[in-house]
């Protein structure tokens, strides 16, 4: 998908050896996601990182807990393939959030 990163593992488009069809099943997540203000459904916490990896997190390790209610401004969408998730950087607190569990449909977060 042009001008979007993927993140699998810790790789991203600009990998070569990044498989076409991560590329191909992030296209239906941008029409709905994607910079601008969104307002938190489910409580989200804010990590440093966009990558989950296998790890739990507890309370401790985000940086705030965002209330349902929060607006947010996104300043990135990271399509995560291999997580299962559409991560968005934001601006305040600067950090990183679950959009959308592209499994279940899932959403911690929508566009306003």
């Amino acid at each position: 998908v042009e001008g979007v990163d993927l993140c699998w593992c810790d790789a991203s488009s600009d990998d070569p050896s990044a498989p076409e069809s991560l590329a191909g099943s992030a296209r239906g997540w941008l029409h709905d996601d994607a910079p601008g203000r969104y307002v938190v459904s489910t409580e989200a916490g804010v990590l440093p990182t966009a990558f989950l990896g296998d790890h739990r997190y507890a309370k401790r390790d985000f940086i705030e807990t965002l209330r349902a209610g929060a607006v947010v401004d996104v300043l990135e969408v990271l399509p995560c393939a291999e997580q299962r998730r559409v991560r968005a950087r934001i601006a305040s607190p600067a950090g990183w959030i679950s959009l959308m569990d592209t499994e279940t449909g899932h959403r911690w977060a929508r566009r306003l």
